[in-house]
């Protein structure tokens, strides 16, 4: 009992430090121009490799994560084969279950030095063994992020970043989710910086990062009724807030008007406008009720299009009176009742916007791209629609973008024509990675130098997403719990 009493007194201080830490964080007079742009960078952060997991150390542990990585990419039987060429059959599958069963005690590090010497393994089979443990280390260096670590915490603090988006490989259990996500604004805030967005595509049905103890949720095309629509986002919203998510990346309210689409289809409510607009309503109203926040999209709409942006640069055809007609509809209906956020989708619209680029990949022209349009972000959406929210980018790692445009420059692009938050602005798997951002935050640094973008945007960008940030962020001190 007395053991506990000081358990719960510790981990009372421990969560008063974060609280105070939450509550001196920089407003945005006090912010450099670096942690002003770490605001509007939202990381993708699935897998990491450093050097802890690269290498066996010294000592001969390594790290249980990397182990249980090998073994799910790897065969046992793959395994225990090579393993036998260097000791018997009996002692390949004993060493193999000394192994799974050290990883289910859980502990940070395994002994692998331990291990062979239970086995008696002589120091030159236990060479030849962690030789190849080396390899296939190296071959399944990027382990899935499923806990911080150091290296991922000063990324965090040191670029001052202001958003993480969380995809399936972060999720393996609801404990654990938890605590990843404890940990993540724990480096936020105990740096002296606002609390993260953190943000997951949990839109139910084939679009879910995890689902914990239920089976998939309907596909949006599934939903018959209003009410459907109010409680799977309720749903959704409760699974979000219980584990530590802040920001959905749905509903999506483009309109299936067009049956070839190959990603739009059945995450769409529906072919009609009206149905649309009220079950992206609903929808939100659900996540609401939950403290969650919503986001529309793909803006201006990617029902009619044929070909997936992941891969490359689809085109709509339409004018501006089309798509007022239809593809609108349901973003002005979520923009007066009050979404929070709404996302840009990578197409090229050239009846809207006739200004073009030449792409790198292969040195032909295109019309600007949704993403970095200053017509379809500020005059159409922002000024002519009335949308006083965030406006942030699709991912912009995705083939539309990044083969094209090219990281830093769609970045920069992105932000003059509009955006707030630019998504995922470039693949950071290991520390190394980090020199794509500090040749973004240059890039960006430079062009407000130069006048290319005015720090008066930057700050009304910022302004935006902390106050985002301080309406759904106010109830951190129940979300965030210290682990006992």
């Amino acid at each position: 009992m007395f053991k506990k009493i000081i358990s719960m007194f510790v981990s009372s201080l421990l969560f008063l430090n974060l609280w105070v830490n939450f509550a001196n964080a920089k407003n945005l007079e006090q912010m450099s121009i670096e942690e002003k742009i770490g605001q509007i960078i939202c990381l993708e952060l699935d897998t990491w490799s450093n050097e802890t997991q690269r290498n066996l150390q010294n000592s001969g542990s390594i790290r249980t994560s990397v182990i249980k990585a090998i073994i799910s990419k790897k065969s046992i039987n793959e395994i225990i084969l090579f393993v036998k060429k260097i000791v018997n059959q009996e002692k390949a599958e004993k060493l193999i279950a000394d192994l799974q069963t050290a990883i289910n005690q859980n502990n940070e590090f395994i002994s692998i030095s331990k291990i062979f010497d239970e086995n008696s393994i002589s120091t030159e089979q236990s060479k030849k063994i962690i030789c190849r443990l080396q390899q296939i280390i190296s071959q399944n260096s990027f382990v899935p992020l499923t806990e911080i670590n150091d290296e991922v915490k000063e990324v965090i603090e040191k670029y001052h970043i202001g958003g993480v988006n969380l995809l399936n490989k972060n999720f393996e259990n609801k404990e654990q989710a938890k605590k990843l996500i404890n940990d993540f604004q724990k480096a936020a805030i105990c740096s002296g910086n606002p609390p993260l967005l953190v943000c997951a595509d949990q839109e139910g049905g084939r679009v879910e990062k995890f689902a914990f103890d239920r089976e998939k949720l309907k596909e949006n095309a599934e939903i018959k009724t209003p009410e459907e629509a109010f409680q799977k986002g309720e749903t959704i919203g409760k699974e979000l807030k219980e584990i530590g998510i802040n920001c959905n990346f749905a509903p999506v309210v483009d309109i299936n008007s067009n049956p070839k689409n190959p990603i739009i289809n059945t995450c769409s409510f529906a072919d009609n406008a009206e149905v649309v607009s009220e079950f992206g309503k609903k929808f939100m109203e659900g996540l609401h009720s939950q403290n969650i926040i919503s986001t529309a999209k793909h803006f201006p709409g990617h029902g009619d299009t044929n070909l997936d942006s992941h891969l490359e640069l689809p085109i709509v055809n339409k004018n501006l009176n089309e798509l007022e007609a239809l593809e609108l509809i349901p973003f002005q209906a979520m923009i007066d009742a009050g979404v929070d956020m709404i996302m840009i989708a990578h197409i090229e619209f050239p009846k809207i916007e006739n200004k073009t680029f030449v792409s790198k990949k292969d040195g032909k022209e295109f019309c600007l791209p949704a993403t970095v349009s200053h017509f379809i972000l500020t005059d159409l959406l922002r000024n002519k629609m009335g949308f006083n929210g965030v406006i942030i980018t699709d991912a912009m790692n995705m083939k539309a973008i990044s083969e094209n445009i090219g990281e830093a420059e769609a970045v920069k692009m992105a932000i003059q024509a509009g955006a707030d938050i630019v998504l995922m602005p470039a693949y950071l798997r290991s520390k190394s990675d980090t020199a794509k951002l500090d040749q973004i935050y240059n890039v960006l640094k430079e062009a407000l130098e130069n006048n290319e973008i005015s720090e008066k945007q930057l700050d009304e960008s910022v302004k935006r997403i902390l106050k985002l940030k301080d309406k759904y962020c106010n109830n951190l001190k129940q979300e965030i719990e210290t682990p006992k």
